[in-house]
């Protein structure tokens, strides 16, 4: 087993409804899985926005989950190793070799939710 893993949790998901009472969605349950996180890391970089030359700083925490494949989705919260206000940014990918069908950890980007 891996170590250095922290554990992570997705709250459970109640289905929900428009304005119209129609159910969108679906209830999904709460998911607690062990992944390696990679805390934010800074890419400094520039570009021309507007003919004006701008720095731009990126930072992308990311979760590598070695075991199993959670149902995580974009936008789902996420609460990291105790600490809360990290959404999943986007779909969780996993890469698998095409040739032995070996499978790389689910790669899981977040990113820093407020309020």
């Amino acid at each position: 087993m891996a170590k250095h893993l922290v554990p992570c949790i997705r709250p459970e998901m109640p289905a929900w409804t428009d304005g119209m009472g129609n159910v969108i969605g679906e209830a999904r349950p709460q998911v607690t899985f062990e992944a390696a996180f990679a805390p934010p890391t800074t890419e400094a970089g520039s570009e021309i926005v507007d003919g004006a030359l701008r720095e731009i700083t990126i930072t992308k925490p990311t979760l590598y989950e070695v075991v199993g494949s959670p149902d995580i989705r974009s936008g789902d919260p996420i609460t990291v190793d105790g600490v809360t206000g990290w959404e999943v940014d986007g779909d969780a990918a996993q890469f698998v070799n095409p040739f032995t069908g070996w499978r790389a950890p689910l790669v899981i980007e977040l990113r820093r939710t407020a309020g």
